[in-house]
């Protein structure tokens, strides 16, 4: 048989769940319950965002990147963080059109959390911008964040360089 009891529970945290049963000739059972409950309304944030190039330029904080180079977005979660379906979520932009290479998402241990793809020649010369989704173990979402934590940016710059002018000198 099934118990159902619908209760509002407050204050946010684990609850311990005890089962017993009574029989007929008053007799009580053992507790029969086999676990907690969980209760988890807070909205889950990031408490780090940094982007980051390959480019040699790594140690700039407004890096500038070109065709090729490797954009990570390195994030980290106020808490274990999960997307629904059991990631976070970024999408780049460059001249606020979709980045031409996908990206990929892992989980590069606890809270952190790595978003990175390949600039592209076919990508708008710009700021490379983002949007991260994110929600936590019990499915609250947490609001989408679109800027860095540290000022750190990058910009796609794939122009070649030209000289105007070019002089020689001797005596």
């Amino acid at each position: 048989w099934t118990l159902q009891i619908t209760a509002a529970i407050s204050p946010d945290g684990t609850y311990q769940v005890v089962a017993t049963a009574t029989d007929t000739a008053g007799n009580p059972s053992v507790d029969a319950s086999t676990g907690e409950v969980v209760v988890d309304t807070d909205v889950p944030g990031l408490s780090s965002v940094v982007i980051d190039s390959d480019n040699a330029e790594t140690a700039a904080t407004a890096e500038t990147a070109t065709n090729g180079d490797v954009v990570t977005l390195t994030i980290v979660g106020s808490e274990t963080l999960s997307a629904g379906a059991g990631t976070v979520a970024c999408a780049f932009t460059l001249d606020s059109t979709a980045a031409t290479n996908a990206d990929t998402v892992a989980n590069t241990g606890g809270n952190t959390w790595t978003c990175v793809f390949d600039l592209d020649d076919d990508d708008a010369e710009a700021a490379v911008a983002f949007t991260i989704s994110f929600d936590d173990l019990a499915g609250n979402a947490g609001v989408a964040v679109t800027a860095v934590s540290d000022g750190s940016s990058v910009t796609l710059d794939d122009t070649v360089p030209t000289l105007s002018s070019v002089s020689i000198d001797s005596d």
